[in-house]
């Protein structure tokens, strides 16, 4: 895997590992016999992140629209990000040449400032389909439906 960060290439995997039901230690071990172990403080931060997404995304899909997803929707990340919060976002997609509904798509979006769950859902679609209209060969899909999923929040910087 030269060329590649190992941080990089772990991260992808460890929340399929979280939802096969591997304790931090099993999962590291894995992916260093995979050849994409790293820094066993790095992982765990990782690690940690990952299972914050994952409750996050369980208990976001339950905010009421008009309502600003509260401290269990919001995972800390050590990632730099360019805004305060990213928001995590999956969306109904339809293709656009045969108007079927294709998997559903994901996407995030940064902001410096929190929104409601509806705000935050509204802004992916417009954001989304805007890009589609503007670069239909890019973007072959429509968005049709959008789902909060997670929010993002930066750091405190080192």
């Amino acid at each position: 895997m030269a060329g590649y960060s190992q941080r990089g290439v772990g991260k992808t995997y460890i929340s399929q590992l979280l939802e096969r039901g591997l304790s931090a230690n099993a999962a590291l071990k894995w992916l260093q016999e995979m050849g994409a172990g790293y820094r066993r403080q790095e992982f765990l931060a990782d690690w940690r992140e990952a299972q914050g997404a994952q409750k996050a995304r369980a208990i976001g899909k339950y905010v009421r629209k008009d309502r600003y997803p509260g401290s269990a929707c919001i995972v800390e990340t050590s990632v730099k990000l360019k805004e305060r919060f990213q928001h995590r976002i999956v969306l109904q997609l339809i293709d656009i040449t045969t108007g079927q509904r294709v998997e559903p798509g994901y996407m995030s979006f940064a902001s410096n400032s929190i929104y409601t769950r509806g705000e935050i859902e509204a802004a992916a679609l417009q954001k989304w389909n805007e890009r589609a209209m503007e670069d239909p060969d890019k973007y072959k899909y429509l968005a049709v439906g959008a789902e909060y999923q997670y929010t993002f929040e930066r750091g405190e910087e080192e």
